[in-house]
């Protein structure tokens, strides 16, 4: 099981009741740890490779059956199928495509979300940190999902010495340093109840 998703699917707080969507869900290891902290609740995972979905769905092939888990090819940018959502929890761990395209992206993604769901955006990167241009496609998401009526809390990673943390509270964006020497960013927009917006 990989040690640097479980933090990040902790970090999400979800209730057995959730609603969950997972954009770029690669070989499906966030969709069992969602699973597991899932009774009553859904996860529906997508990803653009055939390859990566095929994989996920053989890893959590107790789950499918169950009807917990849904798994689909498709980008996420060409919009979910209409009986997907309203989503309580959505989430994207190193999934370039919501920071190159967060208009595109958040199109999709935006209108499903239930009143007060949140939306977690996870990025990491070796070594010392982000690289030359990270802030600017931060900004840019940050401005989407402001103009779809999220509040958006964010925290800039800083400098080289960032505080070790075993574990990723529910805080809206944190940067940690682990024994791999990777660290993580991450944002976090909370839905305001009433508030349509649009991109």
């Amino acid at each position: 099981m990989s040690t640097r998703l479980q933090p990040a699917v902790a970090s999400l707080g979800l209730r057995p009741e959730d609603r969950v969507l997972e954009v770029g869900c690669g070989h499906g290891v966030a969709v069992t740890l969602a699973c597991e902290r899932l009774t009553t609740g859904t996860i529906v995972a997508v990803d653009r490779s055939a390859t990566m979905v095929d994989m996920a769905r053989r890893r959590n092939r107790a789950h499918v059956d169950a009807g917990r888990a849904v798994i689909r090819r498709l980008r996420i940018e060409d919009g979910l199928p209409p009986e997907d959502g309203p989503f309580d929890v959505a989430f994207a761990v190193n999934v370039a495509e919501s920071r190159r395209r967060p208009k595109r992206a958040l199109a999709a993604v935006a209108p499903r979300m239930a009143p007060r769901g949140r939306l977690v955006f996870i990025s990491e990167w070796p070594g010392a940190g982000p690289r030359r241009g990270t802030h600017a496609s931060s900004d840019a998401l940050v401005a989407e999902l402001s103009a779809w009526g999220f509040a958006v809390s964010r925290r800039r990673p800083r400098g080289r010495r960032a505080r070790r943390s075993p574990s990723c509270a529910r805080t809206s964006r944190r940067t940690t340093r682990r024994a791999t020497g990777r660290r993580s960013e991450r944002l976090r927009g909370v839905r305001a109840p009433g508030v349509a917006g649009g991109g």
